[in-house]
């Protein structure tokens, strides 16, 4: 008999769009088992709850502590947080009231995870995803269940959760992890019977170290490393079976007498094209419609560049999927009324540009639909695309956001990271996308080791030379992390990696620089203070980083931004705490407190 089953996105992670994966496996197993499986979002959830400031009121004290600005900040956001969180749920805003009132909007939604994440290190201090050395996760659950996000997902386990035979867990980031087995701790209780599963990115990340800590296996009954469709169904025929034998399985993790079994072999896996299944999706998200993740494609069809790990997840090389599978789960999508989409392959392959433009438009021929069809990707900015053909393909398939990760704007460093991308030719793409109406946003980091002060404000400046074709920018920081090419041949790069053998998950590695070994300074921590100064001296440059607050409002905007009128709207309220009133100025973000009643706004 079928088990009862459920996948679970648990919290913190990305709260915009659905997350493609439990849907993806949920529509594999339906489609080649007799298996139903249930998606639950307790992400999302947990976010509703955040951002409506439903949350706040168990932690006065805390946020007393934590001054004026916060106090009001949590008044702000009880009181006006819905009100944000349905506005960005409209069309019309996006219409009408302007690219700085969504920006204001958005900053009350980030203020709430800020303030969370203020009170957590007040109620628990230091927040950590990760065990350090010789700790065992047991003391990390422990203190994830007092924050928050682990309060919340205690209260809500065992009613949402413990009705089923087996809980899979999709867990797409390590800052997610102790939140799984906060939720596996708490069902074991109430139910020692349930099968509790885990797989994703995250758990796929510290593969290595969980591979050799038992703790980790207290309420976890089975890992699935790498792509999970394959091995996720042979786990639900095996456990429908009597004899519930794993050890002929390969490709899974489970423990049996204090010892950890993993065999792995994934080439026997078969290469999967699976459609994922979002018919039971409840809309939770701040945008007007939900935003759907689908593939063309997995892996990178690059896959060169020395600092990246996003090819870790999938295990085995690049596989692109063909035009009919794609074609067939657009179409079924569409048909179910979806019309946003954001394409999460690595990088969209330049071919399948022209596949994407044939395909949406059969569908909305086919599926007879008026709702304009839009999407999003992440493209390598390469001389392929930047033909006119290619660039009126993209606008004609209802391409609206197209994001390229730059990385710097050095040519010379770009090079040595072995990104294989000209900025010339970058540039010609951002300004072709700029005529045809595709809004564009690039991605830097500093600190990528070789690069020079001088040619980590080249990248300020590079920015500077396109801003007027920029819809967006962000600088980020480098970080040498476990998997990366650079990290296998250090050497390359002169840099020597500084190995913790007591920590089984240390994910991001320290370093020194050429012959500095044990007393030298590790880069990273002036990396983000070399970042702070640039920011502060290309200031002229900080309403590019902010003026798209979140990608997804890229999907929703009029081709032309809508601008704010000369007068911006505020909100005022009489603090409870400190029995003034209060004013919130959603223009420049400022909170002012009125020194007098009459005081005008």
């Amino acid at each position: 008999m079928p088990k009862k089953t459920a996948i679970v996105y648990p919290p913190l992670a990305y709260p915009y769009m659905p997350y493609m994966a439990p849907y993806l496996l949920k529509g594999y197993v339906e489609d080649n088992s007799e298996h139903t499986v249930d998606c639950i979002d307790l992400n999302i959830d947990f976010y509703n709850e955040l951002w409506k400031g439903n949350l706040f009121s168990n932690y006065e004290k805390e946020i007393v502590l934590l001054g004026n600005r916060k106090i009001l900040l949590s008044e702000l956001i009880t009181l006006s947080g819905k009100t944000a969180f349905d506005a960005l749920r409209q069309q019309k805003t996006y219409d009408s009231e302007g690219t700085d009132l969504i920006s204001s909007y958005h900053f009350l939604l980030r203020s709430a995870k800020q303030l969370m994440h203020d009170i957590d290190h007040i109620l628990v201090g230091e927040i950590k995803y990760l065990p350090d050395n010789n700790e065992q996760w047991d003391n990390l659950i422990k203190k994830t269940q007092n924050t928050i996000a682990g309060e919340y997902i205690s209260q809500i386990s065992e009613k949402k959760l413990v009705k089923y035979d087996v809980v899979c867990f999709s867990c797409t980031y390590i800052e997610q992890l102790s939140y799984c087995l906060v939720i596996s701790k708490i069902l074991k209780k109430f139910k020692p019977s349930i099968k509790i599963l885990i797989g994703g990115g995250g758990f796929t990340h510290i593969l290595d170290g969980a591979l050799k800590d038992l703790s980790f296996w207290n309420y976890i009954d089975i890992g699935i490393p790498y792509e999970g469709e394959f091995s996720f169904l042979e786990v639900l025929n095996n456990l429908d079976n009597k004899i519930n034998d794993l050890s002929k399985l390969k490709n899974i993790v489970f423990k049996i007498d204090n010892k950890i079994i993993y065999e792995k072999d994934l080439k026997i896996r078969p290469k999967i094209v699976a459609s994922p299944n979002y018919i039971t999706l409840e809309h939770k998200f701040p945008t007007p419609e939900p935003i759907i993740p689908i593939l063309t494609s997995k892996g990178c069809y690059w896959g060169k560049c020395a600092f990246c790990t996003h090819h870790e997840g999938y295990g085995e090389g690049y596989f692109a999927f063909g035009g009919k599978e794609i074609k067939d789960s657009l179409k079924s999508l569409v048909a179910q009324g979806f019309s946003c989409f954001y394409l999460v392959d690595e990088a969209l392959p330049p071919k399948m540009v022209w596949r994407l433009a044939e395909i949406f438009q059969e569908i909305k021929t086919e599926t007879n639909t008026d709702k304009e069809i839009r999407w999003m990707a992440e493209s390598r900015a390469e001389k392929n695309f930047c033909g006119d053909d290619y660039i009126n393909a993209l606008k004609n398939s209802g391409c609206r956001l197209l994001f390229n990760g730059i990385e710097s704007g050095s040519q010379r460093v770009v090079d040595l990271m072995k990104k294989g991308i000209d900025l010339k030719t970058a540039e010609i793409l951002l300004k072709k996308c700029k005529e045809v109406g595709i809004r564009t946003g690039w991605m830097f980091f500093i600190g990528f080791p070789g690069e020079t002060e001088d040619e980590a404000q080249e990248t300020f400046d590079y920015i500077r030379n396109n801003k007027s074709y920029l819809d967006y920018a962000t600088v980020g920081t480098f970080s040498l992390e476990k998997g990366s090419p650079i990290m296998e041949n250090p050497e390359d790069w002169d840099i020597q990696p500084i190995i913790d053998k007591e920590n089984k998950y240390q994910i991001i590695i320290p370093y020194a620089k050429g012959d500095i070994k044990e007393n030298g300074i590790f880069l990273r921590n002036n990396i983000k203070e070399q970042l702070s100064i640039l920011l502060k001296s290309n200031s002229d440059l900080l309403g590019l980083f902010t003026k798209l607050p979140e990608r997804s409002v890229g999907l929703f905007l009029p081709k032309e931004d809508i601008k704010f009128l000369d007068k911006a709207p505020t909100i005022r309220w009489k603090s409870n705490y400190l029995k003034k009133e209060i004013v919130f100025d959603l223009k420049t973000l400022e909170l002012k407190i009125l020194k007098k009643q009459n005081e005008s706004c």
